[in-house]
């Protein structure tokens, strides 16, 4: 089985899309995984390299799949009670 390579710049301006999306500061975010907001910051400004389990613990917050932080996919999400964006395969 081949795992594709993980992209970390793909990944960090995901995790900036869907958290602007869903309409969280950084610091929502960072209190919801357990860090600061600065590092929430490094994150998205590739600063940082976010491991494995913290994605897992955005993906969670934000609602959205794992796989769409990891990978090349395009995703429909809820926005409130009745938006609903498309985030693309950025």
């Amino acid at each position: 089985m081949n795992i594709p390579e993980l992209n970390i710049s793909k990944i960090c301006k995901r995790i900036a899309h869907a958290r602007k999306l869903k309409e969280f500061t950084q610091k929502e975010l960072s209190k919801k995984i357990g860090k600061a907001a600065v590092t929430v910051s490094d994150y998205e400004n590739l600063r940082a390299k976010p491991s494995i389990d913290i994605i897992q613990k955005i993906s969670e917050a934000l609602d959205i799949p794992t796989t769409y932080l990891l990978y090349d996919s395009e995703i429909i999400i809820s926005i409130g009670n009745s938006n609903i964006a498309a985030i693309p395969n950025k």
